[in-house]
């Protein structure tokens, strides 16, 4: 496209991110994202989130977060697939503090979380043995309008099976009748 001098669209370069980083092309991806960055291609946060979702699962959580931190300076916010990205790179890497003050800050900044956000933190509190913490968010859900959904009701049956919740702490999600 750049040398026949065909203008591709902002969609294109995403296309050609998300493509390269789900097949495994996580330095191609971040060199043809750094070169249209240099030519001044419009890109757009889906591009972003491709990338920074591509680094965070080959390990490379640090550059993931500077690349996070940078779209304010490059005029994008992060959506609430950003937001998603990034927690669940941090609760991977067993960062759980970090990922609750990024869920504090997405709130903050006025990006509502949606069932992938909660169910991502519900479950890594699960593996830190943090089950009180579930409860909390399936109360923040339930406060926020948040429909649980299939992954939401595994864990909920998996807590009650396994005697670490009772029935009583989970809420009704009388918003949602």
């Amino acid at each position: 496209m750049q040398r026949s001098d065909v203008a591709a669209e902002t969609s294109t370069y995403n296309t050609f991110i998300d493509g390269l980083c789900k097949n495994g092309y996580i330095v191609e991806a971040a060199e043809l994202f750094r070169t249209l960055r240099v030519l001044k291609c419009e890109l757009g946060i889906e591009a972003y989130n491709c990338l920074i979702d591509g680094l965070c699962k080959i390990g490379k959580l640090e550059t993931a977060w500077e690349l996070f931190q940078s779209l304010p300076r490059v005029g994008l916010m992060a959506d609430v697939v950003t937001y998603n990205i990034m927690i669940h790179g941090l609760c991977n890497d067993g960062q759980m503090d970090k990922a609750h003050d990024l869920f504090l800050d997405m709130e903050a900044k006025g990006v509502a979380p949606d069932c992938v956000t909660f169910n991502t933190l519900m479950l890594c509190c699960i593996r830190n043995n943090e089950t009180s913490k579930v409860v909390e968010l399936l109360h923040r859900m339930d406060e926020r309008n948040v429909i649980p959904d299939a992954s939401t009701l595994s864990i909920v049956v998996d807590l009650l099976v396994k005697n670490e919740i009772s029935l009583n702490s989970i809420p009704q999600f009388k918003s949602q009748r």
